[in-house]
C-alpha cells in the first residue's frame, strides 16, 4: 500500500508498515467489536421501539444525559495518561490513583442523590430516575472504572480486549433491553440495562491486571501516587472540564429538546442520535485509541511519519462515510418509517439534518483528542470546548426567543458543530507542527 506524500514529506517504510501492521491492525480489531456491538444494538432496535414508547426511551436519554456529566469526575482523566508511561511502576500506581478517586466520587454522588436526587431529576422532567438513585451511582462507578481498564488496555496493545469487551457490553445491553422490555419494567428495565452492561465490559479488563501486573500490585506507594498526580495534574485541571463541557455539548440537543418539548419528543431525537451519534462515538474512540497508542509508541522525535499517518485517517474517514451520509441526508425519513415503524418517521427527518456532522466530526476529533493528549497541551481542548458551550448557549437563548422549531435548532447546532471540529482540527495541528 503506498501512502501519500504530503508537502516536503517523503514517505518512509517505517510508516508504511506501520499503517500495516500496527495503527491500520489495531483500528481494524477495535472497529470491528465497535462493528458488530453496534449492529446487535441496531437490529434489536425496531424490537426495542415497539416495546417501549418514545417517553421511556427519553428518560433513558436523561439518564444517559446526567451519566455522561458526572463521569469525568468520577476519574479526574488522570487514566489518560496511561499509556505514556513506559514503566509498570508508574502505571500500577496511576491505575490505584484513579481507582481509588473513582471511589471516593462515587460515595459522595451516592450521598448527594440519596438526600437530593429526587428533586434534581424532576427538574430534568425524568422523576423515574430519582427513585432510582442507587443504580445511577453503580453505573458511574462501573463506567468510571470500565475507562480507566481502556485506558490500560491500550497501553498494553490489548486491542482485542477493548472489542471483546464491547461485544459483551452489547450483548448484556441488547439481552436486558429486549428480556425487560417483554417483562413490561419500562424506564427501569432500561436503566438497569445499561449497569448490566458496563459490568460486562469491566470484566474483560481484569484479566489484563492479573496476567500483566500481578507481581507490580505490591509496588503500590502513596507518596509515588501523589507525585503523579502532581506531574499529570493538566490532565485533571483541563481534561475534566474540557470533557464535563464536551459532553454537555454533545448531549445538549437531547437536553434542550427534553427541557422546551418533552419526554416524547425527546424519544424522537435520541433515535436520531442512538443511530448516528453513538456510532460516530464509538466510531471516533476506536481510531483515537489507534492513533493514540500509535503516537505514543513513535515518541515525538516521528513528527513526520505521525503527520503522514493523520492524513491517511482522514482520508479513509471520508471514504467510509460519505455513501451513508449522502443515504440519510436523502431518505432518511423512509428509511427510519421502514425499519423503526411509521411512529418513528419523524426521527429520520431529524437524522437527516445532524447527519454531515457525523463526517466532520469523525474526520477531526479523533485525532484533536489524540494529539492534545501526546503533546500535554490539554488547555487547547478546554478552549474550544468553552467556545462551543458558549455558542450552543447562545443558539439556546435565540431559540427560545425566536420560538425555533425543533428541526431549526437541529440545523443551527449541526452548524456549530461542524465550524467547532474544522477549526480545532487546524489549531491543534498547527500547535503540534510547531512542537515537534
Amino acid at each position: 500500500m503506498k501512502i501519500p506524500m504530503l508537502t516536503g514529506i517523503q514517505q518512509s517504510g517505517f510508516v508504511a508498515n506501520i499503517f500495516k501492521q500496527g495503527f491500520l491492525r489495531n483500528v481494524v480489531v477495535l472497529g470491528s467489536g465497535t462493528a458488530l456491538a453496534q449492529l446487535l444494538a441496531f437490529l434489536i432496535m425496531p424490537v426495542v421501539t415497539r416495546l417501549y414508547g418514545p417517553s421511556e426511551l427519553g428518560v433513558l436519554q436523561i439518564f444517559l444525559l446526567a451519566l455522561m456529566l458526572m463521569m469525568p469526575f468520577s476519574h479526574l482523566g488522570y487514566h489518560a495518561a496511561i499509556p505514556l508511561q513506559t514503566s509498570k511502576i508508574r502505571v500500577i500506581n496511576l491505575l490505584g490513583l484513579s481507582l481509588g478517586i473513582v471511589v471516593f466520587f462515587g460515595f459522595l454522588s451516592g450521598l448527594v442523590l440519596f438526600f437530593y436526587g429526587a428533586p434534581l431529576f424532576e427538574a430534568l422532567d425524568a422523576p423515574e430516575i430519582g427513585g432510582y438513585w442507587y443504580l445511577f451511582v453503580i453505573a458511574l462507578v462501573a463506567g468510571g472504572v470500565y475507562e480507566i481498564l481502556t485506558s490500560l488496555a491500550v497501553r498494553e496493545y490489548r486491542f482485542g480486549d477493548i472489542a471483546k469487551a464491547r461485544i459483551n457490553q452489547s450483548i448484556v445491553y441488547a439481552a436486558g433491553r429486549v428480556g425487560l422490555g417483554f417483562m413490561a419494567m419500562g424506564a427501569f428495565g432500561l436503566i438497569l440495562s445499561v449497569v448490566a452492561g458496563q459490568f460486562a465490559g469491566i470484566y474483560r479488563f481484569l484479566k489484563i491486571i492479573g496476567s500483566e501486573y500481578r507481581s507490580e500490585l505490591g509496588s503500590l506507594n502513596r507518596k509515588l501516587m501523589i507525585t503523579l498526580a502532581g506531574r499529570y495534574r493538566k490532565f485533571a485541571l483541563f481534561n475534566t472540564p474540557s470533557s464535563i463541557i464536551g459532553v454537555f455539548s454533545h448531549w445538549f440537543p437531547t437536553a434542550y429538546v427534553a427541557w422546551q418539548f418533552g419526554s416524547e419528543t425527546t424519544g424522537h431525537v435520541s433515535l436520531a442520535f442512538f443511530i448516528l451519534v453513538a456510532p460516530m462515538a464509538l466510531v471516533g474512540g476506536s481510531v483515537e485509541k489507534g492513533f493514540y497508542a500509535e503516537i505514543c509508541k513513535l515518541g515525538k522525535s516521528r513528527g513526520k511519519e505521525i503527520n503522514v499517518l493523520m492524513m491517511k485517517i482522514v482520508k479513509y474517514m471520508l471514504l467510509l462515510m460519505v455513501v451513508p451520509i449522502a443515504v440519510t441526508m436523502l431518505w432518511g425519513e423512509q428509511l427510519f418509517s421502514l425499519v423503526f415503524g411509521q411512529q418513528w418517521s419523524v426521527s429520520g427527518e431529524y437524522a437527516s439534518i445532524i447527519c454531515i456532522m457525523v463526517l466532520f466530526y469523525l474526520c477531526t476529533t479523533p485525532m484533536v483528542t489524540g494529539l492534545v493528549n501526546f503533546i500535554e497541551q490539554q488547555e487547547l481542548q478546554l478552549y474550544f470546548d468553552s467556545l462551543n458551550l458558549v455558542l450552543v448557549l447562545l443558539l439556546a437563548w435565540v431559540s427560545i426567543s425566536v420560538d425555533a422549531s425543533v428541526k431549526q435548532f437541529l440545523l443551527y447546532y449541526a452548524l456549530i458543530s461542524i465550524t467547532i471540529y474544522a477549526v480545532q482540527f487546524v489549531v491543534v495541528f498547527y500547535r503540534y507542527r510547531k512542537l515537534v
